[in-house]
């Protein structure tokens, strides 16, 4: 059966992220990945509600190593909550933030401090027909209407995005992201293609033109800027460049 990895760092040392200003390490990630799986409540399904990109990513990967499936809604209000529980009576939403809105889905805090004393074994790979994510409709004609994202897939459309922006792995890059990870854009573009491409992705959220000015300019070449055009646009447009 074809495996993927689940990132594609060469070295235990190579830098998966970027926090404050910090590099984060292959071994930090894979270790604050698998302390996240172990600390996780029994639910097989979760909703990665994370502000914090890294947070988010860690809680991909944690989830994906313990065989837990992802819910990626168009919003998330408590309306949505009602239906993920009707869809997945398991479901729990894994936030980092004390100010998250209550909802009829069960909680659990995000653990941002793992035992340091981890010793990497190397990059776990999944099966390719692994059930990663079910992904929503936004509803606005019905129902929403999931769609299931197996692991194979996601990897061969991220790796595919990656040969044509010429991010293919040889030279590592540091990815700057405006738009959520919640959505499949920014999931996709700001998450899996840095996971899959040997890049560095952001944790700082960048959302202002003079933030977003300021980050990349503050950011390791080559960089990489994952946006909207609505959003360049107003970039472009003020005065920070």
């Amino acid at each position: 059966m074809t495996r993927f990895p689940i990132l594609t760092h060469a070295h235990p040392e190579a830098t998966v992220a970027i926090r404050a200003g910090k590099p984060v390490t292959r071994q930090a990630f894979l270790a604050h990945a698998r302390a996240v799986a172990d600390a996780f409540p029994p639910g097989r399904h979760l909703l990665n509600a994370c502000t914090d990109r890294y947070h988010f990513a860690v809680t991909l990967a944690a989830g994906m190593l313990s065989g837990r499936i992802n819910l990626m809604p168009s919003t998330y209000t408590a309306q949505t909550a009602l239906e993920l529980a009707s869809f997945a009576a398991d479901t729990f939403v894994v936030s980092d933030s004390p100010d998250a809105p209550e909802t009829a889905l069960p909680p659990f805090a995000f653990p941002d401090v793992v035992d340091a004393s981890f010793a990497e074994d190397g990059v776990p790979e999944l099966p390719a027909d692994q059930l990663v994510a079910w992904v929503f409709t936004s509803g606005s004609t019905g129902t929403p209407v999931p769609h299931p994202k197996t692991w194979g897939k996601l990897v061969a459309n991220t790796r595919g995005a990656a040969r044509q922006l010429g991010l293919d792995g040889a030279a590592p890059f540091t990815l700057l992201g405006t738009v959520p990870p919640q959505h499949m854009y920014g999931f996709e573009s700001s998450i899996l293609l840095a996971l899959q491409a040997g890049g560095a992705l952001v944790a700082d959220r960048a959302f202002f033109p003079a933030e977003i000015v300021g980050q990349l300019a503050s950011l390791p070449r080559p960089r990489v800027l994952v946006t909207t055009p609505y959003h360049l646009r107003t970039v472009l447009r003020s005065d920070e460049i």
